[in-house]
Formats: C-alpha cells, sequence, structure tokens
C-alpha cells in the first residue's frame, strides 16, 4: 500500500485526507499523470456520504449520486481516487 495525506480547506471547514493506494491504484495514477494531454473529459463521479447503521452504529458510506466534473485525465483520475472514501478518507478537524 502507498499512502497519501492531504490537508483540504474549504470556506467553512478543514479536512485531513488519508489515503491508501494498492499497486494498481498507483499505477492508474501515475499513467494518468504521465498522459500528455490537456484536453478537457467529462466524467460522472460518484459520490458518497456517510451513513450510521441504527442496530450496529458502525458507518458506512452509501452512493449519493454523480455529479459531472471536468479535466484532464490526471484531473479525474485523482478526483475519482480521493471522492471514494474506500481509498480515501476524510476526517472533519475544523
Amino acid at each position: 500500500m502507498c499512502r497519501y495525506e492531504e490537508i483540504v480547506k474549504t470556506t467553512n471547514d478543514i479536512y485531513k485526507l488519508d489515503c491508501r493506494f494498492s499497486s494498481i491504484q498507483v499505477d492508474d495514477l501515475y499513467e494518468s499523470m504521465k498522459s500528455r494531454s490537456n484536453e478537457p473529459e467529462t466524467y460522472g463521479l460518484e459520490t458518497f456520504v456517510e451513513q450510521i447503521d441504527e442496530k450496529t452504529g458502525k458507518s458506512k458510506f452509501v452512493s449519493n449520486g454523480i455529479t459531472t466534473i471536468k479535466g484532464n485525465k490526471a484531473y479525474i483520475t485523482w478526483a475519482k481516487y480521493q471522492n471514494n472514501p474506500y481509498f480515501c478518507k476524510p476526517e472533519k478537524l475544523k
């Protein structure tokens, strides 16, 4: 596993993003960054929300729909992983 951490600031909050990538995801990210194409692509990015199971009290992430993003291949590949809580878990700091 390859680990990546990032602090993300929004207008109201600060989050720590803790990512863990397997060799497959690392290779995908590397190949997308090697791409020389700057042509913007449109991609349907799946979004997730955290839910607490009422019976067990455990949290899980469920799909919250699709949002459209636009960018080059590297941007889209990073967005796919950073917005997927199974690879990158957000932790609210403030």
